[in-house]
């Protein structure tokens, strides 16, 4: 009687929420698996709803483990995206913005531009999709039939109750027992917008009783309920609102409860291995009690032989259909274009997940959430995408403040909207003493198998290097230099691959500069003119995989462009000019640049990195030395450098190499030290002491230096720089107009960042 009471004897096995820390419970299931004990049903809350789904899908305590404590799976939960999956083509133009606010033109402002989660989880939503569906197909969609048999709670917060997933997707139902608040979005199903299970049954063994009523019950807890609020803890009173107390005792001689020791917070993913071993170490404390009231003994190679039986019955992400919910009929021909840019063409998963981020990329798509169904007749699988539309108003704000007058206000606005292409519009405008600029732009994505985008665009620039110098040094004795750009192109752009993009353009451009060759003028002077009108057209190649748009410190930037400019200088000489006849002269060039940016060494706590930059140009001399020298072409690779008319890093052709050693002290935070030769071979050569027009020199004798230590925080709304930055050999720098010597070592604070738009002959 005693031994078919054995034979008859069931286990349950229940994992509490709890962020992080419940990933104590994959310890649980290695050391229940060691000791024989058998697991007959499993279910979970939030976290513990991960665990038991991955475990009732197939997959060993090992291989959990193993997938769990992954990189891969760190940047899961933070949201980031794998850098072979950026895709670049779709990345706007770089701005100084800090904030960007995206609400919708038709709704409340403040109800639509809150953000309601810290990460986008395009990325964990596909990953659970692919180690968890292949299980729904075996089962039939009834979790009954899983390789163990599963439930799990999420939270309904209308009716104020736990909705209990039984059957349907398994992905669905973890990712809906996953979605705490504020963190990861909630799912919206059968019309109910469902939130992380723990909020209202963070341990659900009354689920496992009502559903599967098993004769023992092994409960695995690393929760607790929240603390009393104090009256200044505004986080911790919408905690206690929002989540309902929770009972983590077991009742009853046929329960055994494992209460890992683990002090990590709920989101914090940098002590997972330690989780799991605490988890592991509590379970053999409670492992002779457990033996004592559960009889039967499951072996581990039993175990495994029929786990293998039941993933051999697993069918590979093969997809054959595609339906996408939430978009109208043109919005819906747009997204499939680009997941299916081949009609009725079967897409493997590799191919898939390619396409998935290229809408995810998109910024008229604010969210993206996958699923499948198993066609047996064929063996695919349909795909559907709920597709959540990007609000379709952008407002940004930033800009730099920094310890030099060249302190700079951003502000941005944007509209998008999706038809069968899709268009957006943006302006932006920066305001400073040293610049200040406006930019029109629309942008037409059209998404054919080679997406291409058209981007007509008006920009209008001007740079005062004199005011935001004049305090550089302690004189005031610098040249007045104030350049001023308006124009009007249009780009084409073609996708290479995910990192790669060609552009073409063309357009017209007005560049006129207003400068004195000497710093002898006073008031009543008028500045010496020079004006071109012209056309520009370009051809580019570009690849970029950098982490940061100011101070990356991975990945690498390549870019190869050849423009042919032509137009008419007119040079109109103000009061001090030595000659006052008005001058008018065509120009006709090409120039070609390389330039690559590349952190050869991108991991771990040293950062290696180089960049080299090669200039060509057959450009002749304009009409005199400063107007000469305004239009070259300039050597600006560090942020401090960007902000500096430095003549001697100026010229026509000219070859540069730096390298950079970092250090990363912490995620964000690091010391930069990085160090720039400037080789010129062709340049304007100043002759104006001796009364003579520029000279077109060609020479490799000069040579010129920039090194730079430099604390950078990334905060998250922009970088806090301090830096040294030590300028060699470079006379505007280390010699004043009086002669005198100075020490040629400047220093920079900023925050925020140091870019502008784009330059017409950039």
């Amino acid at each position: 009687m005693l031994s078919q009471c054995a034979l008859a004897q069931s286990v349950g096995v229940v994992f509490s929420g709890g962020g992080a820390s419940g990933l104590a419970h994959v310890g649980v299931l290695k050391a229940l698996e060691e000791n024989g004990i058998p697991i007959d049903y499993i279910a979970g809350a939030s976290i513990g709803a991960l665990v038991a789904g991955l475990y009732s899908a197939g997959y060993s305590p090992d291989q959990i483990e193993a997938m769990l404590t992954s990189s891969k799976f760190r940047d899961l939960a933070s949201g980031q995206l794998e850098d072979k999956y950026v895709y670049y083509f779709r990345k706007p133009l770089q701005n100084a913005n800090w904030v960007s606010i995206k609400f919708s033109s038709f709704s409340n402002f403040l109800e639509t531009s809150i953000p309601t989660s810290f990460i986008n989880p395009a990325a964990l939503d596909l990953e659970l999709m692919r180690i968890l569906d292949p299980a729904s197909m075996v089962c039939d969609y009834q979790f009954d039939s899983l390789f163990i048999p599963f439930r799990c709670v999420a939270s309904d917060i209308v009716d104020k109750k736990s909705v209990v997933f039984k059957d349907g997707n398994l992905n669905v139902a973890v990712r809906a027992s996953m979605s705490y608040p504020a963190y990861l979005k909630p799912l919206r199903i059968d019309g109910k917008l469902l939130y992380d299970g723990g909020l209202y049954n963070n341990f659900p063994t009354d689920v496992m009783r009502d559903e599967f009523n098993p004769d023992i019950i092994i409960g695995s807890n690393v929760s607790s309920n929240e603390s009393p609020p104090e009256e200044d803890d505004f986080l911790s009173q919408i905690r206690n609102m929002v989540i309902s107390k929770t009972n983590y005792q077991l009742n009853g001689d046929s329960t055994v409860l494992i209460e890992p020791k683990v002090e990590y917070g709920i989101f914090n993913f940098n002590h997972l291995q330690e989780s799991i071993d605490s988890g592991y170490v509590a379970t053999l404390k409670e492992i002779e009690t457990i033996k004592a009231i559960v009889h039967r003994r499951v072996h581990h190679k039993v175990m495994d032989e029929k786990r293998l039986k039941f993933n051999r019955r697993k069918t590979s992400l093969v997809f054959n259909e595609y339906e996408y919910e939430g978009l109208t009929k043109t919005e819906t021909r747009y997204v499939n274009r680009i997941m299916q840019p081949k009609k009725n063409s079967k897409l493997g998963f590799p191919e898939m997940k390619k396409n998935y981020y290229r809408i995810y990329e998109n910024d008229k798509i604010a969210r993206l959430f996958p699923f499948s169904t198993y066609n047996a007749s064929d063996s695919t699988y349909k795909l559907t995408l709920k597709v959540k539309k990007e609000k379709n108003m952008l407002l940004e704000f930033g800009g730099n403040v920094s310890s030099r007058p060249i302190n700079t206000g951003y502000i941005g606005i944007g509209y998008n909207t999706i038809n069968n292409t899709g268009v957006s519009f943006n302006a932006n405008a920066y305001f400073g003493k040293l610049y200040a600029s406006v930019l029109a732009k629309a942008r037409v994505d059209i998404p054919i198998r080679f997406p291409i985008y058209i981007e007509p665009i008006i920009t209008i620039n001007r740079w005062n290097y004199f005011d935001s110098r004049a305090t550089f040094f302690e004189d005031n004795n610098s040249l007045f230099l104030i350049q001023n750009e308006q124009f009007a192109i249009i780009n084409t752009a073609f996708a290479a691959s995910n990192k790669t993009k060609i552009s073409l353009s063309g357009g017209l451009l007005s560049l006129r500069d207003d400068y004195y060759q000497s710093n002898s003028f006073g008031q009543d002077d008028i500045t010496d003119k020079t004006v071109f009108l012209g056309s520009t057209f370009a051809a580019s190649f570009e690849k970029n995989s950098l982490n940061d748009k100011l101070y990356p410190n991975e990945g690498s930037a390549l870019r190869l462009s050849i423009r042919n400019t032509n137009g008419e200088e007119s040079y109109n000489p103000g009061t001090t000019a030595s000659e006052q006849n008005v001058v008018l002269k065509n120009h006709n060039w090409i120039d070609a640049k390389l330039s690559y940016d590349h952190y050869y060494k991108s991991k771990g706590i040293i950062r290696l990195g180089f960049y080299a930059e090669v200039m060509y140009s057959d450009q002749d001399l304009f009409t005199n030395y400063t107007a000469s020298s305004l239009r070259s072409p300039s050597f600006q690779p560090t942020p401090e450098s960007k902000t500096l008319f430095l003549e001697s890093f100026r010229a026509y052709q000219y070859a540069a190499f730096g390298h950079k050693f970092i250090i990363n002290i912490i995620k964000d935070v690091d010391l930069r030290l990085e160090g720039y030769v400037f080789q010129p071979y062709r340049f304007a050569e100043n002759r104006n002491d001796q009364g003579l027009v520029p000279n077109d020199k060609r020479s490799l004798e000069r040579r010129y230096t920039i090194a730079t230590a430099n604390a950078v925080y990334r905060s998250p709304l922009g970088p806090i720089s301090f830096s040294l930055n030590y300028y060699y050999n470079v006379p505007e720098v280390s010699s004043d107009n009086l002669g005198e010597q100075r020490v040629p070592i400047t220093f920079l604070f900023h925050f925020g960042y140091i870019l502008f738009n784009d330059k017409a002959l950039k």
